[in-house]
This record gives C-alpha cells, structure tokens and sequence, in this order.
C-alpha cells in the first residue's frame, strides 16, 4: 500500500504564499517539490523546475508572485490505500514524477516519488537476487 510507504509529513505551502518565501522552504528542507493545500486538501504542486522555468526564467519577481500563478493546478494524486504498481502506472501513463497521498476524503497524507518507487523496487529485486543465489548454492554438488 502506498500510505505505508510514502513518505511523511510532507512540505506544503498555501496558494498565496510568495515563490521567494516557498522556494527559501524548500532549500531549508532539501525538497524538489511542495505541495499546495487548501483546507488539507491538495490543489497544486510546485517543483524547484517550475520556479526556475516558469519564475525565473520569464523574468517574474520571485518576492511578489504567488505560487497560484506558478503551481501546477489539480495535480494527479494517489489514494492511500492504492498498490505500488498503481503508482508506476500513473507516473508512466500520466508523465509525473510526484503524486500527492490522499486518505479518503481527499485530505493530504503524505507524498511518493519516481525515486521512491525506484529505491523501493530496487531493493526487493536485491532480496530476490540473494534467494535465487542461495537457492543456487544448495542446488550445486
């Protein structure tokens, strides 16, 4: 299950706050992407690329523009209780890298990403690997 997974608590910013004030939140916390909520609901997401194309990049003054004018708006999210493969297949068909957790009620409860998803199966294929080793090494001479 994805919520037993994703990872928790997870950065968030509000509609109205400034890309300066969100991006500063994001060095602090050494995160790629926040979360835009509304009532614990999310509405948006903001990636550091978004800042550096979108903002920096046409020139926007980053202490007067509010991440609604940057964010991405409606952004795909995964339910709580959804499978890993159900992820792999969002971020495949849908071109995303980071999927909002929701409970459901559509409340915020955590976040998954691309890598997480990569480190996560990458890690049971090496648990694989060692068992069909050792199961190898017992079935020789």
């Amino acid at each position: 299950m994805v919520g037993k997974v994703c990872s928790r608590p997870v950065v968030v910013t509000r509609p109205d706050d400034t890309i300066d004030a969100t991006a500063r939140l994001m060095r602090m916390r050494n995160v790629g992407a926040v979360v835009v909520v509304s009532n614990g609901s999310p509405i948006g997401l903001l990636t550091d690329r978004d800042v550096a194309v979108d903002v920096v990049g046409r020139g926007k003054d980053p202490t007067t523009t509010p991440v609604r004018e940057v964010m991405k708006k409606l952004p795909t999210v995964i339910r709580e209780e959804a499978a890993i493969f159900d992820v792999a297949r969002i971020f495949a068909t849908k071109g995303v890298r980071r999927l909002p957790v929701v409970n459901n009620v559509g409340k915020l409860v955590g976040i998954i990403s691309l890598d997480d998803i990569l480190i996560l199966l990458g890690s049971q294929m090496g648990h694989i690997a060692e068992g069909l080793a050792s199961s190898l090494w017992r079935v020789r001479p």
